[in-house]
């Protein structure tokens, strides 16, 4: 991807696809790739979670995700992009297969941030979710 305004949204889209494909596989190494530690939301929301998955057996099925990039913005060594998205239901599963509980999909879309690097490719810094009320 590029290091332009139109980089910044396609990497955005691209990392929600990783988000997708971590929570349906268990498997963590693509997304750790273009993720900073500093995420403490990815680590957190994402990462640690499914790695934790992977060890014990259990998975999520589901959680599809619709984002929508309202800005982005280019900076000398790192971007940011202003967005919204939304999730489809997604059902966690034990190891033996018993249904464990489902999480609803979201009503409306949540607005968020993230703050991205340049370092010969786009990686996550932080990634907020914006509380809005």
């Amino acid at each position: 991807m590029k290091k332009s305004e139109a980089g910044i949204k396609a990497f955005a889209e691209y990392y929600y696809a990783l988000i997708e494909y971590t929570i349906q596989t268990n498997d963590t190494k693509p997304i750790k790739q273009v993720t900073k530690r500093t995420c403490v939301e990815c680590a957190s929301g994402f990462i640690d979670p499914f790695d934790n998955n992977k060890k014990a057996g259990s998975w999520l099925a589901g959680a599809d995700f619709e984002v929508t990039v309202t800005k982005s913005i280019l900076q000398p060594k790192n971007g940011v992009v202003l967005y919204t998205s939304t999730q489809s239901e997604m059902v966690a599963y034990m190891s033996d297969g018993t249904r464990q509980g489902v999480f609803p999909a979201s009503e409306e879309p949540f607005p968020a941030t993230m703050l991205l690097s340049w370092d010969s490719g786009w990686s996550v810094e932080t990634l907020e979710y914006l509380d809005v009320k």
